[in-house]
C-alpha cells in the first residue's frame, strides 16, 4: 500500500472552512465519512492507499486528517475549470481534526522531519516515497495520542 498526499486550499478550492467542520460533524455522528478528491499520481493511487488530508494557504497549515481511499481512480469534471476533465478517488476519513479543538499536523513541523517531501505547493493527491510513509504514519500517530 501507498500514501497520498491530498492538498486542500479553502482560499480557492471548493470546500470552505464551515463545510469542512460539517464534515468533522458527519463523522462523528455516523462513524465514517466519505469525500471525493482530485488526485494528481492518478496511475499510482488504488483503492486501499492511506491518503492524509492537507490544508494550506492559511496560518495553521498541516495536515487535518487521514483516511482511506475507497475508490479506484475515476475521471469527472474539473472542479475548478469547466469542461476539463480530472481524475478523483473517494475518500473514506478515518480522523479529522476540529480546527476550533485542536492545531493540525503543523506543516512547519513536517518540513523539519520530512524535508524532502514538497509541503506547500504544488499538486493534490500526490504520491510519498516509502520511507516517508512509514515517518508519517509514526509521526501520525504519535500526534493522534496526544489529542
Amino acid at each position: 500500500m501507498s500514501a497520498f498526499v491530498f492538498v486542500w486550499n479553502p482560499n480557492c478550492m471548493s470546500v470552505l472552512e464551515y463545510e469542512f467542520v460539517e464534515d468533522i460533524r458527519t463523522l462523528h455522528q455516523n462513524g465514517f465519512y466519505e469525500f471525493v478528491w482530485s488526485v494528481w499520481d492518478a496511475g499510482l493511487a488504488r483503492e486501499g492507499d492511506t491518503a492524509y488530508l492537507f490544508k494550506t494557504g492559511t496560518l495553521d497549515s498541516g495536515i487535518c486528517g487521514r483516511g482511506v481511499i475507497s475508490s479506484e481512480v475515476f475521471e469527472g469534471e474539473h472542479w475548478r475549470y469547466d469542461g476539463a476533465p480530472c481524475n478523483y478517488v473517494r475518500i473514506s476519513a478515518d480522523y479529522l481534526i476540529n480546527p476550533s479543538k485542536n492545531r493540525y499536523l503543523s506543516m512547519i513541523y513536517l518540513n523539519r522531519v520530512l524535508p524532502e517531501f514538497k509541503w506547500s505547493g504544488g499538486h493534490s493527491g500526490v504520491i510519498m516515497s516509502a520511507d516517508y510513509e512509514k515517518k508519517l504514519d509514526e509521526i501520525w500517530n504519535n500526534y493522534l495520542e496526544k489529542l
